[in-house]
């Protein structure tokens, strides 16, 4: 008779289960990018040796928060036979990303380009359809860049990849470009502002001196006298009048100022 130590067999956890339960931090589940999530997943799963069907769909129920696990509860209920965890998966990526049907809808529609890079958009749209053609979805993402893009990129016949590199220079060349021709133009208006103001500034000068020169002009008595002198007069009686010292030949200064005292004693 055998005791009861004997009839029983104690189980004791192995090295790598304890590895597994230790190993495995799911991380918080992403709705957004519900596939980037399972990627992560299944990283842990293959370092830590976890290959299970069963084991990978319990840690898969572990992670999801409850209100995410509400919208497959049929699934927990009531598991399929096989392939649980994949079943799950791929129903809950359905939910969160949308039917192919509806990624594709999308990736038709227009998308917002706003301030992404052209290599940023062509992920975007390959990650809601990542199995779709790479000659359509070149096409499609051409439509979606400034038309300053399209024809350079259009004639390239390398990968999406090195494409939306490309993409990337020409447009971060193109924004260069535009910075510069802006600061070009900032520098010409103010030449211009400046040459306008000296323009004005000329102006008013111009204006000051017309008024100047509009008023009457007074000359000198000893001027006006001299002006209306005969012009048969030497320099010395023309400079100096009376007081003149000299007096070269011929001159009529005695003539003509004998004539002006007769008529001044009539």
């Amino acid at each position: 008779m055998f005791s009861s130590t004997q009839n029983s067999t104690l189980v004791t956890p192995t090295a790598d289960d304890r590895v597994y339960r230790v190993a495995v931090k799911p991380p918080p589940f992403w709705k957004n990018k519900p596939s980037i999530w399972f990627a992560q997943m299944e990283a842990q799963f293959r370092t830590s040796g976890v290959t299970a069907d069963q084991t990978m769909f319990d840690y898969l129920i572990s992670a999801v928060d409850s209100e995410i696990l509400e919208s497959v509860s049929d699934l927990i209920l009531n598991p399929p036979a096989v392939e649980k965890y994949k079943t799950l998966k791929d129903r809950l990526i359905e939910h969160f990303s949308g039917s192919e049907t509806q990624r594709f809808q999308h990736l038709l529609s227009a998308q917002e380009f706003g301030d992404k890079k052209p290599s940023e958009l062509l992920q975007h749209m390959i990650d809601l359809c990542p199995a779709l053609d790479a000659k359509f979805l070149k096409t499609l993402w051409l439509q979606q860049l400034p038309s300053s893009l399209r024809p350079v990129l259009t004639a390239q016949n390398i990968d999406l990849r090195s494409l939306g590199k490309l993409a990337d220079d020409i447009s971060s060349s193109l924004q260069d470009h535009h910075v510069k021709a802006v600061e070009s133009s900032s520098t010409q208006s103010d030449v211009l502002e400046r040459l306008s103001s000296q323009m004005e500034n000329l102006s008013a000068s111009l204006e000051v001196l017309k008024i100047q020169q509009r008023k009457p002009f007074r000359s000198r008595p000893f001027q006006a006298r001299r002006s209306e002198a005969p012009e048969d007069i030497c320099w010395y009686h023309k400079k100096f009048g009376r007081y003149a010292q000299q007096c070269l030949r011929p001159c009529n200064w005695y003539r003509a100022n004998k004539s002006l005292n007769t008529r001044a004693g009539q």
